[in-house]
Parts: C-alpha cells; sequence; structure tokens
C-alpha cells in the first residue's frame, strides 16, 4: 500500500472556470494554502466556537471531556444551526466562491456545517456514520456538487480524513439504496445539519461501504487554519477515527453549478443508487451579490 503526501493536490485551479468545474467532474483534488480572506474567514469561525465553549475553559478542542455526551452535543448544535442558517455565514460562503472565481449567482449552495470529530468518537455506536468510507452522492446529493472544506486550525494526518483518488471511476459494493432523502430528514431536519444526537441517530439508516478495498494510493489531508480543499462529492473518501486527545473542528459546504445541474454535467454516477434529490433545499445566493462586489 502507497501513501502518497499531500502536496500530491493541485493548488491552483485552471484559469477558465468551466475548465475548472470540468477537472472536478473528472476527480482532481485541490489544496488551496490559506489566503488573507480565508484565513480571517476561519479565525473568526473559530474563534466563535472557543467564545461559545468559554464556559468549559480556553480550549474548545478539550471541551468535550469537560462535559457529558449529551451536553456536549447539545452545544454542538447550537453551534451548527446557527453556522448552517444565519446570513452572515452565507456571506461569507459567497466571498469565499467569489475569491475563487465561481460566481455565486450561478450556484446553489448547502450552507455551512461544523464539523466535529471528537478523541475515542468512534467507540460510540450512534456515532459510525461519521467514519464509513462513503461518496457524499450516496446521500442524495448531486452528482455535479463540488465540496468546500475549510481547516479551523492545524489539522494533522491523523485526526483528519482521506481520499481513495483510484476509487473515483471505480464501483465499490454499497448500500446506497437505503438512503431515501425526504424520508431521512422529514422527521428531524437538524440531520440535514449533521449528526449531533447520539440516541436519536440510527447507523442502519447511513449508506456504508460493503467490502474491503485496498488502495495503492491513499491521500491525507493535513492543513493550516485558513487551508481550503475543494473536490467533488464522488470521491470515496473517509473520516479518521482518533485517539489524539483533542477535537478536531473544521467547517464545510457544498455547491451545485445551476446550468451544469441542468444539463445533467457532472461526477460520473458508478455506483450511487440513493434516492431523492437535496438540491431543491439548497439556497440561492442571488441576493448576496452586493457583498461580494
Amino acid at each position: 500500500m502507497k501513501t502518497v503526501i499531500p502536496e500530491a493536490f493541485a493548488s491552483h485551479f485552471p484559469a477558465d472556470h468551466e475548465q475548472t468545474r470540468r477537472s472536478l467532474y473528472q476527480g482532481a483534488l485541490y489544496h488551496f494554502p490559506a489566503t488573507t480572506q480565508s484565513k480571517a474567514m476561519a479565525t473568526a469561525l473559530y474563534n466563535e466556537v472557543t467564545t461559545h465553549f468559554a464556559a468549559w475553559g480556553d480550549d474548545p478542542r478539550l471541551a468535550q471531556f469537560a462535559l457529558d455526551n449529551d451536553a456536549y452535543y447539545r452545544e454542538i448544535g447550537v453551534l451548527r444551526r446557527r453556522f448552517y442558517s444565519e446570513p452572515r455565514y452565507h456571506h461569507m460562503i459567497a466571498a469565499l466562491l467569489a475569491e475563487h472565481g465561481f460566481v455565486p449567482k450561478q450556484n446553489r449552495v448547502d450552507p455551512m456545517r461544523l464539523r466535529v470529530v471528537t478523541d475515542g468518537g468512534y467507540q460510540l455506536p450512534q456515532a459510525a456514520p461519521v467514519y464509513y468510507p462513503h461518496r457524499d452522492t450516496w446521500y442524495a446529493n448531486p452528482h455535479g456538487q463540488l465540496t468546500w472544506w475549510l481547516a479551523l486550525h492545524r489539522t494533522e494526518a491523523a485526526e483528519s480524513f482521506e481520499f481513495y483518488p483510484e476509487y473515483f471511476a471505480k464501483p465499490v459494493a454499497n448500500n446506497s439504496e437505503i438512503f431515501a432523502y425526504h424520508s431521512w430528514v422529514k422527521r428531524n431536519w437538524d440531520k440535514k445539519i449533521g449528526w449531533q444526537n447520539q440516541k436519536a441517530d440510527e447507523p442502519a439508516a447511513y449508506p456504508k461501504l460493503q467490502q474491503t478495498i485496498a488502495p495503492e494510493t491513499i491521500l491525507p489531508v493535513v492543513a493550516e487554519p485558513g487551508d481550503l480543499i475543494v473536490f467533488a462529492g464522488a470521491h470515496l473518501h473517509r473520516t479518521l477515527c482518533h485517539d489524539q486527545g483533542r477535537t478536531r473542528f473544521s467547517i464545510d459546504f457544498r455547491t451545485v453549478h445551476e446550468a451544469d445541474h441542468h444539463a445533467g454535467t457532472g461526477a460520473p454516477n458508478v455506483d450511487d443508487r440513493s434516492r431523492g434529490s437535496t438540491y431543491a433545499d439548497h439556497l440561492r445566493l442571488d441576493n448576496l451579490q452586493e457583498h461580494t462586489r
């Protein structure tokens, strides 16, 4: 098994925006070092996490040890709903897209999610879906969807996530047919924002890989605050189980280019059988254009 260093990621989009999207649909992976803007965004978001957990210590990455699991995930739920729903965070997304050559009004956005991967969290049975190797498309996401992942702090490979690029266009055994989007969110809309209630979620409802893989290439993510990873949702990847003695926080959001979506343009569907589509619930950013000029 060969492990490839993170420098295998490309660090610049092609000059032509259509070519950029095509490259992502074909499996290109991009890792952008922090810019002044992305670093400021990461700092602001991480400061909000720090402030929220201030009652339990100076370091939010250690707050999980000051609270029981139920209380901890209640607090995480407050932050997740805020980051996902409030317009000021939508403005941040629009500005970041514009910085990288994406015209916000041409894209629909599945808004900002706070990702929280706790030390030892993989030991919670209800948290198992967080660690399943998967494609985002198995969760009824459009095949033209792109994921934008932002590091909020220094993130080491052992506490991060990794890609298996040789499986981008190669089918794998999975049970994505169990996932029906509208049924999944019908009872509890918070599920769309992210796993946060260890008693309410049922791991059996989440698609997962159903075979052993032996990748020749593994691309781990190592990032500094404000670094940005952009990839197609069709990539096979997984969040890593870790016992690093601290929580890993990050942000991600997803975009779908409207014209590409309606033209059926996107990454190849090699093995997704999920039902429904998240697209109708994606946010339009037309009314945010004044902010990004």
